[in-house]
C-alpha cells in the first residue's frame, strides 16, 4: 500500500516538474521574444532620432533661405522706391522740355559759320532781292503745328513773309549727337519730342504751303532750295486779315491751342502730385504702378475730349475760367482715382492749390 502511494505520487511530482519545466521553456521563449521587440524598438528609436535630427537640420536651412528671400524683397523695394522717383524726375524734366531743347549744335556762331561756307561751296545765289532783306529766325523745335501755327498768324498780322524748315533726323543720329554735346540733355526728353512731332503737311493746312524738309543726317546737299524758300517768302507776304469772323476763328484756333497746351502741363503735374501723395500714404509698389497707369489713360482719355470740344467751349467761356473749370474736373477724378486705391484723405484746399495758370 505504501509503495504504491509512494509511486503515485512521484507520478504526480514527476508531471508537475514537466509542467514546471514547459512553464520554464515558454517563460523563456517569451522573454527571447521580449528581448527581440526591445532590440527592434530600440533600432525604431535611433531612426527616429536620425529623422528628427535631419528634419532640424532641413529647418535651419529653410530658415535661412526665408532670412535670405526677406532681405532680396527688401532690396527689391528700395530698388523700386528708387526707380518711382527717377520716373517723377525724368517727369519733372519732361515738363521744362521747351527751355531744354535748342539747336543741336554748341555753338550758333559755329552754326552760322558753317551755313555761310557750304553756301560759298555750293555758289548758292542769294540775290533775289535789290534790298538787304530782314530775316527773323525763330529756331525752336516747334514740335505741334499748333506753335508754328501762332507764328503764320503773328506774320499774316503784320503782313510779313512766312516759311518753315523742317529738319528730318532719324532718332538714333540724335542721340549720337546729343551724347556729344558739352551739355547734353537726357535722352527721355528727345524720345518725348519724337513722339509728339508733327511735322509741317501742306496738302492738308494752306498756311504751311511755304514749307521744306531738308534731310538733316549730314550735311544740307541742297541749300539752294533753302534760299528760294526765302525769297519765295519776303517776295510774297502774307495778306492782313480783313475780314474780322477770320480774324476772330484764328483767335478761336490760337486760344484753343494755348488751352490744350496748358491742360496737357497741368495734367502732367497733377499727376505726378497724385502718384507722390500715394507714395507718401505708403502704398506697395504694385499699387504705385497700377495707379500711375490708370491715371495716365485718365489723362490721355481726357485730352482727346477736351480737344474735340475746346473750339466751341473757347467760343462762350473765357481762356482762363475755362482752364479752371475743366482742371477742377481733372483733378477731382485723379483724386477719386487715388482713394480707390488707396485710403488717403484731402484737404478741401487741395483742389484750388493743385494747379496754376
Amino acid at each position: 500500500m505504501c509503495l504504491e502511494r509512494f509511486l503515485r505520487q512521484t507520478h504526480t511530482l514527476s508531471d508537475q516538474t514537466h509542467t514546471v519545466s514547459d512553464q520554464t521553456h515558454t517563460v523563456s521563449d517569451q522573454t527571447h521574444t521580449l528581448s527581440d521587440q526591445t532590440h527592434t524598438l530600440s533600432d525604431q528609436t535611433h531612426t527616429l532620432s536620425d529623422q528628427t535630427h535631419t528634419l532640424s537640420d532641413q529647418t535651419h536651412t529653410l530658415s535661412d533661405q526665408t532670412h535670405t528671400l526677406s532681405d532680396q524683397t527688401h532690396t527689391l523695394s528700395d530698388q523700386t522706391h528708387t526707380l518711382s522717383d527717377q520716373t517723377h524726375t525724368l517727369s519733372d524734366q519732361t515738363h521744362t522740355l521747351s527751355d531744354q531743347t535748342h539747336t543741336l549744335s554748341d555753338s550758333d556762331d559755329d552754326v552760322w559759320r558753317r551755313f555761310e561756307q557750304m553756301l560759298q561751296q555750293q555758289s548758292v545765289s542769294h540775290t533775289h532781292t535789290h534790298s538787304q532783306p530782314l530775316v527773323l529766325l525763330l529756331d525752336d523745335n516747334f514740335y505741334y503745328q499748333s506753335m508754328r501755327y501762332q507764328i503764320h498768324q503773328l506774320a499774316r498780322k503784320y503782313g510779313v513773309g512766312f516759311c518753315q524748315v523742317f529738319l528730318r533726323c532719324p532718332l538714333h543720329v540724335c542721340l549720337q549727337r546729343n551724347q556729344q554735346r558739352s551739355q547734353s540733355i537726357p535722352d527721355e526728353v528727345l524720345l518725348h519730342v519724337c513722339e509728339r512731332m508733327e511735322p509741317p503737311n501742306p496738302s492738308r493746312n494752306r498756311w504751311e504751303q511755304q514749307s521744306l524738309t531738308l534731310d538733316g543726317t549730314d550735311r544740307i546737299a541742297d541749300l539752294q532750295k533753302l534760299m528760294d524758300l526765302l525769297a519765295s517768302a519776303l517776295e510774297n507776304p502774307l495778306r492782313p486779315v480783313q475780314d474780322e469772323s477770320q480774324q476772330k476763328e484764328a483767335d478761336r484756333q490760337i486760344c484753343a491751342s494755348s488751352v490744350l497746351h496748358q491742360a496737357d502741363q497741368t495734367c502732367r503735374r497733377l499727376v505726378s502730385q497724385a502718384v507722390a501723395s500715394a507714395r507718401e500714404a505708403q502704398a506697395s509698389p504694385d499699387v504705385l504702378k497700377a495707379l500711375a497707369k490708370e491715371l495716365n489713360e485718365l489723362k490721355t482719355r481726357f485730352l482727346q475730349d477736351l480737344k474735340k470740344d475746346v473750339l466751341h467751349q473757347v467760343s462762350v467761356f473765357p481762356e482762363e475760367e475755362l482752364l479752371m473749370d475743366v482742371m477742377a474736373g481733372f483733378e477731382r477724378r485723379t483724386r477719386d482715382c487715388v482713394q480707390t486705391r488707396v485710403n488717403i484723405t484731402e484737404t478741401p484746399d487741395h483742389v484750388t492749390n493743385a494747379y496754376s495758370f
